[in-house]
């Protein structure tokens, strides 16, 4: 659903990010972007007024690399999710490492495949337990494990009930989100250890 691969009418329409887009959230975050912590974002490479925006030889570059995105967001969380439990039907047990919008997929595919994921390290991943606060505003997982009961263990399907885990420690930060009592357990939660690595911190998996 992203990349160079065929893209078919049937999986929906295609956005491409502009070079300012790019600039805002990947490359010149530091002067373009707009959330507490973005002034610390300074390793893109180059140097001079231009670094990491339109018209810089190493922004240029990279920006020919770009390509569409399906932005139907659900269908590409279920096509990854099956993909995934695919590939481990064929190759067998596996850690899942994920990183940005693949960070939903992990838990989709170790909930789909619960014997063949040994565990979930997730960096800076989108989805649980994070809210989207840049680009987007709510929840960040838009399609989660709860929305398919026949992957649970409690049986039932439709939104489950969602609160804050617990207020922001500091107005630079931004508090998480996580089911409320009882939740919905995956089929076998005990079966895959997650490491979840985000701004230089290690979350705890109850989290």
């Amino acid at each position: 659903m992203r990349g160079r691969s065929a893209w078919h009418p049937g999986d929906g329409p295609t956005r491409m990010f502009t070079a300012e887009q790019e600039a805002f959230q990947f490359t010149a975050n530091a002067v373009k972007g707009t959330w507490p912590q973005a002034k610390k974002h300074t390793q893109w490479p180059g140097d001079g007024p231009n670094k990491g925006q339109k018209g810089d030889p190493i922004f240029d570059a990279f920006y020919a690399t770009q390509v569409e995105t399906v932005t139907n967001v659900e269908e590409t969380q279920r096509r990854n999710r099956d993909a995934g439990a695919a590939l481990l039907d064929k190759i067998g047990p596996a850690i899942v490492l994920t990183h940005s919008q693949s960070g939903t997929y992990g838990w989709l595919i170790a909930d789909a495949r619960p014997q063949l994921v040994k565990g979930v390290i997730a960096i800076e991943p989108s989805g649980p337990p994070f809210e989207a606060t840049i680009i987007a505003t709510g929840k960040a997982a838009r399609l989660r494990p709860d929305r398919y009961p026949d992957h649970l263990s409690a049986g039932q399907g439709g939104e489950r009930a969602r609160g804050r885990a617990r207020a922001a420690e500091d107005p630079e930060l931004f508090a998480c989100w996580m089911q409320k009592a009882p939740g919905a357990p995956a089929r076998q939660p005990q079966a895959h250890p997650v490491v979840v690595m985000a701004a230089g911190s290690l979350l705890p998996p109850g989290l």
